[in-house]
């Protein structure tokens, strides 16, 4: 672990303590955090292996226990205090950090009122019960109901880099299970949206039977052929299953957003199609259209990029910006500060990536 993730963890650590009112050990946290912020070094070289060898507590403001936290954060993924204090605090509890206005204070008292989720705020706000609360008053509440709504809408819904991450995830662990099986990413994820909902995946290559059975590592909540919905560390997924020789309009269909579908679905029938959940058909008979570009020239539509599909009247282009399209970066920051790798490092990653410049501070500091 980079000291940018140690210090971050300690951080939420101190989140915890407060609200148990352990400021002594809060303090302690929150200094240490700051000695790894502060250091100007590569963090594994204080943390080797063996934590007789360590250095860690050379830093000012991290001592024996500390240190001993660290480790088995590195060892285990969490810090022993965050285990033990999460044995005690309701996980939904802390969603309400991330209210603009709320700090572990009020939070406690929201605690103290029985107030442990956003959804429960929000409704203690809108209620007038909030009000009745020591610490809250009316001209601040209106402000704290607004930051809430925008904190639950940012809860339901995952950033673009999280989402491909959780996504590849999943599907690996299906394929572990089901090596024949072709996914393709559909939906709001492969629009690459800033931020996504649900994960839609098409899958071919198996029957239902064996696809449900192969899902026993996530919770099922719906199922009706072609489409299972399911949940996956704690983020919804939908699978949407159908023949090979289907896979082009649906994979197409369940791409765009409501409105791109709903031309999908005008421009068939004005052809004589049926478009649905199992592709295209004409008569009662199923059209051949394994690939996408297939079931866009069938309807007499040029290809679309998935990126565009987010209106009825998307426009196609040459060409969407891509990562070779970038020539360089504008600024950085090495583990000199809170970046979490060298100079080198970075340097030598800017020329894999093609770039032709960085910025003239990181090559000024590399210099000397």
């Amino acid at each position: 672990m980079d000291k940018k993730q140690i210090s971050s963890q300690l951080k939420e650590a101190v989140k915890l303590l407060e609200l148990k009112e352990e400021g002594f050990r809060a303090r302690a946290f929150e200094g240490a955090a700051r000695a790894l912020e502060n250091y100007q070094g590569d963090i594994s070289t204080l943390m080797p292996p063996d934590i007789k060898a360590e250095k860690l507590s050379q830093l000012k403001g991290i001592g024996k226990g500390l240190v001993r936290e660290i480790y088995q954060l590195r060892d285990t993924g969490i810090l022993p205090t965050t285990a033990s204090l999460l044995e005690e605090i309701p996980l939904s509890l802390l969603e309400l950090f991330k209210v603009s206005g709320l700090g572990a204070k009020k939070i406690r008292l929201l605690w103290q009122a029985n107030i442990i989720s956003l959804e429960q705020f929000i409704q203690a706000a809108e209620t007038g019960q909030l009000s009745k609360i020591k610490g809250f008053g009316a001209k601040g509440i209106q402000s704290l109901l607004e930051s809430a709504r925008f904190a639950l809408i940012s809860k339901e819904r995952m950033l673009l880099p999280e989402a491909q991450t959780l996504a590849e995830n999943f599907i690996t662990k299906l394929k572990e299970r089901l090596p024949q099986i072709n996914v393709a990413i559909a939906g709001s994820l492969r629009r690459s949206l800033e931020t996504i909902g649900d994960i839609d995946l098409v899958v071919t290559g198996v029957d239902m039977i064996a696809l449900v059975k192969a899902l026993d590592f996530v919770d099922i909540s719906h199922q009706n052929d072609p489409l299972i919905n399911l949940n996956y560390l704690g983020r919804p997924f939908q699978i949407i299953l159908c023949d090979q020789a289907a896979f082009g309009p649906v994979l197409a269909n369940f791409t765009g957003n409501a409105d791109f579908r709903a031309s999908f679905q005008q421009k068939a029938v004005s052809l004589g199609f049926i478009l649905n959940d199992e592709g295209l058909s004409r008569e009662g008979k199923n059209i051949d259209l394994a690939q996408e570009a297939d079931f866009f020239a069938q309807l007499d539509m040029p290809y679309i990029l998935p990126e565009l599909r987010e209106s009825a009247d998307a426009a196609p282009i040459p060409n969407l910006i891509s990562l070779k399209d970038i020539k360089g970066l504008v600024h950085n920051h090495s583990y000199w500060s809170d970046g979490a790798h060298s100079l080198r490092e970075m340097t030598q990653a800017a020329r894999d990536l093609g770039f032709d410049y960085l910025p003239w501070q990181i090559i000024r500091k590399a210099l000397g």
